[in-house]
């Protein structure tokens, strides 16, 4: 599943339970949020699951970025799109 924020998109394996953040490749919307650089960005990391998911909403999720797994709560810029 690929997800469009207004400033990032993120593709989403719902079977391997991965996310993977591609920052600055959302909408053009992105020219009106700073762009972060976050940690382990371009790489897939295991999500836990997703806890909101909705256009015009942030996608929040929840994922194991760090090494003693601890869960991570990450929220987005605003949905614009998702697509399967």
């Amino acid at each position: 599943m690929r997800v469009m924020t207004a400033s990032s998109t993120y593709l989403l394996d719902l079977a391997g339970k991965t996310a993977i953040r591609l920052p600055g490749h959302g909408t053009s919307d992105s020219l009106y949020f700073d762009i972060a650089d976050l940690r382990r960005d371009a790489e897939p990391i295991p999500f836990i699951g997703i806890a909101q998911l909705a256009v015009g909403l942030p996608m929040v999720l929840w994922l194991c970025l760090r090494e003693d797994g601890a869960p991570t709560l990450r929220i987005t810029t605003p949905v614009r799109e998702i697509r399967q």
